[in-house]
């Protein structure tokens, strides 16, 4: 197997060859995803307020309480968790169950929409991007094409993975994933740069990685790590300016390490061949 360092100068050499396709990828998703997350905050919001209405808290009131935090009113906090603690008192306790119990419906139906959204996003913008470290196709339109043409399978395979890794189980399901993952991260690239089946290339990615979970792990984890610091400090810097705009221009670039990650791992399943 070629350095770690070796195969990030490769991934670099063609994350600036593909650039173009990467940022209209990134530009696209970017706004979707800040769109998605936005309606998710706003959501939010709003069951907050509901909650706060039904104790008498008003915009008002939110406002003052900002506006005493802003200016550096170190007890405004400890106010108003004083007062809404009176104001709990005040409802009873059959009263604070029921609104409880709403809020815990509210927010479920809120995860309910939003995750299985983000992961269909996330699968559908991994898709073209491994493509773009695959196919030899130089043209977006090429890459778009075969994309819709391997959509389906691709999110079969996704699934399968997501399922079979069982990390959609709490605790335990976790556990058994930080197993499995690694060893089914293969299978993606497999099925489109070799077109077997969705458990053909499950079956021959648990295959190639056996015996090398350590070196999938620790060459996945690296990247991830430098990819997420870099991400995350751009992103803080972005934060500093307009929100509305942050949270779109955030979305964008933490596309774009998505981007750099899906084609590494083109990289590094070339280092696991077929024998």
């Amino acid at each position: 197997m070629q350095p770690l360092s070796i195969l990030i100068t490769d991934t670099s050499s063609i994350f600036v060859r593909r650039l173009t396709s990467i940022l209209i990828l990134a530009i696209v998703f970017g706004l979707i995803f800040g769109l998605a997350e936005q309606t998710f905050n706003r959501q939010a919001e709003a069951n907050a307020k509901s909650v706060l209405g039904v104790l008498g808290i008003d915009d008002l009131k939110l406002q003052g309480l900002q506006q005493r935090v802003d200016q550096g009113d170190q007890q405004a906090i400890a106010d108003f968790t004083a007062e809404m603690q009176k104001r709990f008192q005040a409802q009873g306790k059959d009263a604070m169950a029921t609104l409880v119990i709403k809020q815990l419906f509210d927010a479920a139906k809120m995860f309910l929409w939003y995750y299985p959204i983000l992961w269909l996003l996330t699968t559908l913008l991994t898709l073209p991007l491994l493509l773009l470290g695959i196919s030899r196709e130089q043209g977006m339109a090429a890459i778009l094409e075969r994309s819709f043409r391997t959509a389906a399978s691709f999110i079969g395979m996704s699934l399968w993975i997501t399922l079979r890794s069982f990390i959609w189980i709490p605790i335990l399901g976790w556990v058994a994933a930080v197993y499995l993952g690694p060893r089914l991260c293969l299978a993606p690239v497999i099925l489109l740069s070799e077109g077997k089946g969705i458990r053909e290339s499950a079956r021959e990615s648990m295959r190639r990685t056996e015996g090398k979970w350590g070196t999938v792990v620790s060459g996945l984890f690296m990247v991830g790590l430098g990819v997420g610091v870099i991400v995350m400090l751009i992103n803080f810097f972005l934060a500093l300016g307009s929100p509305a705009l942050a949270l779109y221009l955030q979305s964008i670039v933490t596309t774009l390490g998505i981007a750099f990650t899906a084609l590494f791992l083109v990289k590094f399943s070339g280092e696991f061949r077929a024998t």
